[in-house]
């Protein structure tokens, strides 16, 4: 809530008639302020201009942003592991806006959200945020064994005592402050301390859960709060997608999905944290959209180029998302899993592709020759 910033002798009467915040004050009317604290008409309309001066958000020019942006380098990205999409991101998934991956059943959505819980757990020196994540487990397919294996492969220095076997550390102490006897240690503190799992059951339980997240966000300084998924709760109580129920339970979970989003972008600006949520998807029945070259809002959900895949959640929801990344299913079915990953939408790159697989460390990057 924000305080009334006004008259001091106007605010003191505002307090004691309940009128606390700068969103209860302006609710009111002038003619509400002159009944409530007995003041002229000039010094209520003054008093509720000052209040909604201060509430207001202070403007910001293109150069300031950029500014902002440049003092923050080293800590406004999170490494994906996948090398060429951190390339093409400048650095990886920005902190401060919506992430959203979306992609069938076994693409590794959830094995990239494991590996950036590693790499914002890992310490600074080593490349990670020193930091806490809140991980929002929809699909109940959050394994900490996994994660135990992904953070092992990609920092052995930190986690893995076999590291330091047959001289990997030059008989020397790693950077972290340990050997192999604190590996174990370490790696129970990343799963015990810094990831906190949470299991809503509903969308309006996830709602809630979102909009009040803001203290144990604070308390435990966290910079990534992955929701996997978002569409898994939506979906399980009809209306996304195929089958869908009355017009009107559909407008209430598209009103509950865009409450959510408020929510997630507000955190994500206020507190500089890395907001990323995975999608499924679903079939499109427009086959004459097209997601390239494309100013319609009514294919902004698009991640195909055959038009016949769509994120699921629809229009509204795409617009609520910063950067989509889409991912694939092996290609051709093909032994060595290889995959396809898209940036679809992004302020930060053009529309562009790679070649990706799953690996033991999480999501990698394979060349394209």
């Amino acid at each position: 809530m924000l305080p009334l910033d006004c008259d001091k002798h106007v605010k003191a009467k505002l307090e004691t008639r309940g009128v606390r915040s700068a969103e209860e004050a302006l609710k009111k009317s002038e003619l509400d302020v002159i009944e409530l604290i007995d003041v002229s008409l000039e010094k209520a309309s003054k008093a509720l201009r000052q209040i909604a001066k201060g509430a207001c958000p202070k403007p910001i020019n293109a150069f300031q942003m950029k500014e902002k942006s440049a003092g923050q380098k080293g800590g406004n990205f999170i490494k994906t592991g996948v090398k060429t999409l951190d390339e093409a991101l400048l650095g990886g998934v920005p902190v401060g806006t919506i992430t959203e991956f979306v992609a069938p059943a076994g693409s590794g959505k959830t094995q990239m959200c494991l590996g950036l819980v590693t790499q914002t757990c890992a310490p600074k020196n080593f490349g990670g945020l020193d930091a806490s994540v809140v991980f929002v487990d929809t699909e109940q397919t959050f394994s900490s064994n996994r994660l135990a294996e992904i953070a092992k492969k990609r920092f052995p220095e930190i986690y893995d005592k076999d590291y330091y076997k047959d001289g990997n550390n030059n008989n020397s102490v790693s950077n972290f402050g340990g050997m192999d006897k604190d590996a174990e240690m370490r790696l129970e503190k990343l799963l015990a301390e810094k990831v906190f799992v949470v299991t809503p059951q509903s969308l309006q339980e996830l709602k809630v859960r979102i909009e009040n997240l803001k203290p144990a966000l604070t308390q435990s300084d966290a910079k990534l709060i992955v929701i996997d998924s978002v569409a898994r709760l939506a979906r399980a109580e009809g209306g996304i997608g195929a089958g869908s129920s009355s017009s009107e339970s559909l407008v209430k979970r598209q009103n509950i999905l865009s409450s959510i989003a408020a929510a997630l972008k507000r955190h994500a600006e206020q507190l500089n944290v890395a907001v990323v949520v995975t999608n499924q998807v679903t079939t499109n029945t427009n086959i004459n959209s097209n997601y390239h070259n494309s100013n319609d809002p009514a294919k902004a959900n698009m991640v195909s180029r055959d038009s016949q895949v769509a994120a699921a959640l629809g229009t509204k929801w795409a617009h609520c998302v910063n950067v989509r990344i889409s991912m694939s299913g092996a290609i051709d079915g093909k032994a060595d899993g290889k995959r396809e990953m898209r940036v679809v939408k992004s302020p930060r790159t053009a529309l562009s592709r790679f070649l990706y697989r799953i690996t033991a460390s999480g999501c990698a990057s394979i060349d394209i020759d």
